[in-house]
């Protein structure tokens, strides 16, 4: 299949899939400033706009692996495909691993397709003195491209790579959701075979509440946004004035090719904000008020390519 028919495929299928489950993230925008500085001292100072206040709660620290095919097959159809390893202060499981595919975003307003495989510990992989756990393999990748970027691919990262690698190989043709859904869409079984990991990164989020104090939602004329109680942020539980309307993430991201290309790191800033609001239609217009402000006030400029699609451009891959 073409990439231009796959393309047409793509489209279909998202317009289409009501017969197959996926999860779909709330409408999101994101967005890259010119001072860096700027953006993050109003973020971790829990700043306030003429129409909004924040309230920065948490530091995430997530470890990505991006894959692709030999011949970047994926970032041809604009998806993306990754491990990721997730540090949260959630105290009952701190330290989580995903395994997720995206479409890219195609207009600032639009919803990406997400589909994830959230349980990979109980994926196990045969290396020559026994099974390793997936997870591990993937730490092993993570600590090397955390601690040693610079220094080349001992014979053990290599050897890791293939582990991965088979993985792959060996459950192309099974029940894993992101490669159904690859599957789904066009993709032979070949094609998912020969994906390997492309970059590897780290990245340090920055989580925000977005709200509207009691007299803040009377001057935008909102009511409260009717969330289950169990569903509020601990946040607004003890601030039950406060409206909960959007949430935030102040991403600081660094990525390292795993091939041979023009650059050898990519640096990504950007800043994510996600419609949180029970009417999506009036939550959208507090995001453009939001959107408005963040332009005046930082100068911000509306980004709609995924980290994976603009750390491929730094590296010199044009698509």
């Amino acid at each position: 299949m073409s990439p231009i028919n796959r393309l047409y495929t793509l489209v279909f299928t998202l317009l289409l899939s009501v017969n197959f489950a996926f999860s779909q993230t709330e409408e999101q925008r994101k967005y890259v400033f010119e001072n860096n500085h700027e953006i993050e001292n109003f973020i971790l100072s829990s700043g306030t706009t003429e129409a909004l206040s924040t309230h920065f709660h948490s530091e995430y620290t997530y470890y990505d692996i991006y894959l692709d095919t030999p011949d970047f097959l994926l970032l041809r159809t604009k998806l993306s495909l990754r491990f990721r390893k997730r540090i949260t202060d959630d105290k009952k499981r701190p330290i989580t691993y995903g395994f997720q595919l995206k479409s890219e975003m195609d207009s600032l307003n639009s919803v990406r397709m997400e589909i994830e495989e959230t349980e990979l510990d109980f994926y196990m992989v045969k290396s020559d003195t026994g099974w390793v756990p997936l997870p591990t393999l993937l730490d092993s990748l993570f600590e090397h491209y955390d601690k040693h970027p610079d220094q080349p691919e001992s014979e053990n990262i290599v050897k890791t790579i293939q582990l991965i690698e088979s993985w792959i190989q060996f459950k192309a043709e099974g029940a894993i959701a992101p490669f159904q859904r690859l599957r789904h869409l066009g993709f032979v079984i070949r094609e998912i075979q020969s994906l390997r990991p492309v970059t590897c990164g780290k990245t340090i989020r920055r989580r925000s509440h977005i709200y509207a104090s009691a007299e803040q939602s009377e001057q935008l004329n909102l009511e409260r946004n009717r969330k289950k109680t169990g569903d509020l942020p601990k946040f607004f539980k003890k601030n039950p004035g406060h409206n909960w309307l959007l949430e935030s993430s102040l991403d600081l991201a660094v990525f390292y090719p795993l091939y041979t290309s023009k650059e050898h790191v990519a640096r990504i800033s950007e800043y994510e904000v996600e419609n949180k609001f029970f009417q999506p239609e009036i939550g959208r217009q507090v995001l453009e008020i939001y959107e408005a402000e963040l332009i005046a006030k930082f100068r911000a400029i509306p980004k709609m390519d995924s980290k994976y699609k603009q750390a491929m451009e730094l590296f010199g891959e044009e698509r």
